[in-house]
């Protein structure tokens, strides 16, 4: 193998993806298959060779500049490759492995490989320094050729043979080893099983499911978006038509890296996801028309069993795509008569928003979410009935913390939903559920949608945010939703937004292991992502690493309100440091931030202070909150008081005082539409109420608390959570019959609560979580004599909780 890699580098072609899978035995000669010998092949005919800077191969076998993308990848790359291979065929297993593919290349570019001889004995030391050198982290540190690995592996013997070997005899041989890799396939079992051989077996192909793979394009610059778009364009339109199913897009994408593959390498990628049909097509624009040509294959091998060509005007690729898609569908499902749904009722007719639509796309996945909501509000500017790109909005807007203009997105999305996929729609419907705040029944509806679609990416990420943000309210765990984002990161490894959620819960389990993989990798391949700070912020924190943090703190000073408040809001609430998410809830606190920021941060650092048992400094802090938001400082201190987290009647008293001479109908709306300033506009009157009616029985007038849960079960509740209100009236009824002795009423009381909140508002406010709520189901449990019951609600209070810091303050009285 390594001679044959080094004539291969010697003519300019790199392999990329050794690996055993691509490694056969025939008639006794080692066999390399797979995409560098179909390089090999065209490069032999004078055609082009492969491009450089392509992130292509399996994790367990990538070299550090494959997976980091830094610097041009040559033959050393394949040297390294090859090195995991002889390492895995020593010891039993490769150099590196973990958990998930990001683990296990997060070790690679971390991690020096264990030595042989501690993995296996009566390894020739000459074999072992050759394996280690060939697993050098840096190429200049390699064999600078793959002949001389070989030479250093059999003493010189095998490496002089093969020099003797004529440049003609080498080619001959690589063009026949070529040849024979269509009839060898059949016979091995290893290449059928999928994209990479530590990726596990594929699903089964089915002839009802197809995968578009993207497009080669040539002309002018301009339509080089419609490469990948075709992707989405076309999958839209053949997904639902009959029997037939379109393999989800993002995964294909994210399968390929941007690349255009050869019908190899698409047969193996369709048989990862299940496919048993691939498209493969060009694109050719001259003087402003378009000729679109494509085939369709099996992916178990042959000719193509239908192509489809249709010429016309650039403006006009929407018509184009339904001519050709009513093509295909001719020869696949039965004539040309077959009922054809036009792409512009799934998508768009405009060409303008379908560009920005793919832009938002590109900076969505890079985790770069304000351009995504941009790009996506220009989409619809072009199209205001553009129903996807209202969706993916109302997705993005809710990273930045813009509820309203999430609501309104996924509402307007709705209003056009016959726009849509039934695919598309399934999940629409799901999110709106979820906009609503009903957790249990977007769980169901989630579940089912994967169950049919069991490749859909934004059906999986989905599943996991409804489990990660609404399971605590339910007084379950957070960590349900692993399997939800480990399955999308199976199928997009690079899923900003499911690895930050992972890295969440690898700092809250204490797995710095498997926290240190997942930032390595993210940050490296997303440096610039929203999210990458706070990734970093929770390593630092959870390592307690002195000079980490001081490196983490230095760049959040500087850094937007958004992405500061969300690194704070993590590493309160996931990684059991709470002297460093001081330090963070300081920076918010800093006098250089705008009012409402430095509010925020002193209300969290007062509850923070709180979970320690500093009373005293905790009133320091709510006096500096009260001098920059007066309101914020009496809602919270007056909840605290009701529920005796700061004891003392005389607290009490002067907190209803308050609450009684506010005019709750004046206190003007936040201007910012980051939730954590809006969370409460327009609630402050039903807020008051409630506040009223808890501090009533907490000083011994519960007829007065009935009144006012009475008062309060009439009032509008928001739309995000229409439940709220009358929860909140339960509420104040439980804790009146519980100072009444009535432990069994009060409970049943509390149990018909729904806590229904969506995600942001149930981050932003405790009173949306239910926060001190919850504490007093886990405590009328206890009392009922229900303790399995009433430890699962205090497990999830103050700490992994993906809620709310200001119910930290609840974490010392729940783990007494």
């Amino acid at each position: 193998v390594a001679n044959g890699l080094g004539y291969a580098h010697g003519h300019g072609v790199v392999h990329r993806d050794i690996k055993p899978g691509n490694i056969m035995l025939s008639a006794g000669e080692a066999v390399v298959a797979d995409f560098g010998i179909a390089r090999a092949i065209t490069e032999a005919a004078g055609e082009h060779l492969t491009q450089t800077g392509l992130t292509i191969g399996s994790p367990a076998y990538m070299s550090p500049e494959q997976v980091s993308g830094e610097g041009e990848v040559d033959g050393r790359s394949d040297i390294y490759s090859l090195g995991c291979v002889l390492y895995e065929m020593l010891a039993g297993e490769p150099p590196f492995a973990g958990g998930t593919p990001l683990e296990t290349l997060a070790r690679s570019l971390r991690e020096e490989a264990t030595p042989l001889r501690s993995k296996v004995e009566g390894v020739p030391p000459d074999v072992e320094r050759a394996v280690h050198k060939a697993l050098a982290k840096k190429p200049k540190d390699r064999y600078e050729t793959a002949e001389a690995l070989a030479e250093a592996l059999t003493g010189g013997r095998e490496a002089a043979a093969a020099r003797a070997l004529t440049p003609a005899r080498i080619g001959r041989r690589w063009l026949r080893i070529g040849a024979a890799v269509r009839s060898i396939l059949p016979r091995v079992g290893a290449p059928e099983r999928g994209l990479d051989q530590d990726a596990g077996a594929a699903t089964d192909a089915s002839s009802s499911r197809i995968a578009v793979f993207p497009f080669s394009v040539r002309g002018a610059a301009e339509i080089g978006y419609l490469g990948e778009g075709m992707v989405d364009l076309l999958s839209t339109k053949l997904d639902g038509a009959g029997e037939l199913r379109s393999v989800d897009a993002r995964a294909l994408l994210a399968a390929l890296e941007g690349a255009v593959p050869d019908i190899q390498r698409a047969r193996q990628v369709a048989r990862r996801y299940g496919a048993g049909l691939v498209v493969l097509g060009n694109i050719v624009e001259v003087g402003g028309r378009l000729q679109l040509s494509a085939s369709v294959y099996r992916t178990g091998g042959g000719a193509p069993i239908t192509s489809a060509g249709v010429e016309g005007q650039t403006d006009g690729i929407f018509e184009l795509v339904d001519d050709m898609a009513a093509q295909m569908l001719g020869d696949l499902r039965g004539g040309p008569g077959a009922r054809v749904r036009q792409i512009a009722a799934v998508t768009t007719s405009s060409l303008p928003a379908l560009k920005f639509y793919l832009a938002g796309e590109q900076a969505y996945r890079a985790g770069e979410f304000e351009p995504a909501v941009e790009a996506f509000q220009q989409a619809i500017s072009k199209d205001s009935a553009f129903a996807l790109a209202h969706y993916r909005l109302s997705i993005a807007a809710e990273w930045v913390g813009r509820t309203e203009l999430s609501f309104d997105a996924a509402t307007a999305a709705d209003r056009h939903a016959a726009r849509l996929s039934e695919r598309d729609r399934r999940l629409l419907e799901a999110l709106l559920v979820w906009r609503r705040g009903e957790a249990r029944r977007a769980e169901d509806l989630y579940r089912a949608h994967v169950g049919a679609y069991p490749d859909d990416l934004e059906g999986w990420f989905q599943l996991g945010e409804v489990l990660f943000h609404g399971n605590t309210l339910r007084g379950r765990s957070v960590m349900e939703a692993r399997p939800a984002f480990e399955e999308v990161l199976t199928l997009e490894p690079n899923h900003t937004q499911a690895a930050v959620h992972m890295a969440r819960m690898a700092a809250g389990e204490r797995n710095l292991e498997e926290l240190d993989s997942l930032v390595d990798v993210q940050v490296r391949m997303h440096p610039e992502s929203d999210r990458a700070l706070e990734m970093l912020a929770l390593q630092a924190f959870s390592h307690r690493d002195k000079n980490q943090e001081r490196e983490v703190i230095a760049r959040l000073e500087h850094t937007n309100d958004v992405t500061l408040i969300i690194s704070a809001w993590s590493v309160a609430l996931f990684t059991d440091n709470l002297n460093g998410a001081e330090r963070l809830a300081r920076l918010l606190a800093a006098p250089s931030r705008p009012r409402e920021l430095t509010a925020l941060g002193h209300a969290w650092l007062a509850h923070l202070l709180l979970a320690r048992g500093r009373w005293e400094a905790a009133r320091e802090e709510f006096t500096a909150v009260e001098a920059a938001d007066p309101v914020l400082a009496l809602e919270a201190r007056a909840q605290l008081a009701a529920f005796d987290v700061v004891p003392g009647d005389q607290e009490k008293l002067a907190l209803r005082a308050a609450l009684e001479s506010m005019d709750a109908e004046a206190v003007p709306p936040s201007e910012s539409p980051n939730v954590f300033f809006s969370v409460h506009n327009d609630l402050h009157p039903a807020l008051r109420v409630y506040l009223l009616g808890l501090l009533s029985v907490g000083l011994g007038d519960p007829a007065a608390a009935r009144q006012l849960a009475a008062q309060l079960e009439i009032m509008s509740a928001p739309p995000s959570s229409e439940a709220l209100t009358s929860d909140w009236a339960r509420g104040i009824r439980a804790l009146a019959l519980r100072s009444e002795g009535r432990v069994s009423e009060a409970l049943g009381t509390l149990e018909e609560t729904r806590i229904e909140a969506w995600e942001p508002h149930s981050m932003a406010s405790p009173f949306f979580s239910q926060a001190f709520q919850r504490f007093l189901r886990a405590e009328l449990l206890r009392e009922a004599g229900k303790p399995g019951e009433a430890i699962e609600w205090y497990r999830h209070l103050g700490h992994l909780v993906g809620t709310s810091p200001f119910e930290l303050c609840l974490l010392p009285l729940a783990l007494y």
